[in-house]
């Protein structure tokens, strides 16, 4: 319901917050649309620029690229081993005490994963050494298949 206007016409009113910001939005569109105006009376005209030359190739140096090389040797890597794996709920795992068995995926004897940097690199065989497990590698992934997945 509108209030009754209590001001005759002719008479100043009290502008509104709200009305002095559709005045100036209003104001800005119109300074826009003269600015668009003036845009396209823009006439572009081509130029030449000079032709760059070519920068010449030094031949490949081997020692260069041993060196570059050499410079990520000594980078360290994450090496996981992965016997198997499985999907189990939030509610087993609760139940998990000492001695409770995990099944995995892996028939037993089967090889193990061997992924470097969340990478599968091959697989292997699961040994013992000095009271330590190890892997012995049985499969490696073609190397031009490894730097792809990289």
């Amino acid at each position: 319901m509108e209030e009754p206007n209590d001001k005759k016409p002719g008479e100043a009113q009290n502008p509104t917050p709200q009305d002095i910001a559709d005045q100036e939005l209003a104001e800005l569109y119109k300074q826009m649309e003269k600015e668009a105006q003036g845009a396209a009376a823009v006439v572009a005209s081509p130029i030449e620029l000079p032709q760059v030359e070519a920068i010449p190739q030094a031949p490949a140096d081997p020692k260069a690229k041993d060196m570059n090389l050499s410079m990520i040797l000594d980078i360290p890597v994450d090496v996981h081993v992965e016997l198997g794996q499985t999907q189990i709920s939030i509610q087993d795992i609760l139940r998990l005490g000492v001695g409770s068995i995990i099944e995995l995926d892996r028939l037993a004897g089967s090889s193990a994963d061997i992924v470097v940097n969340g990478k599968l690199v091959g697989q292997g065989d699961v040994v013992v050494i000095n009271e330590n497990f190890g892997v012995r590698i049985s499969k490696l992934v073609d190397p031009q298949k490894r730097i792809e997945s990289l």
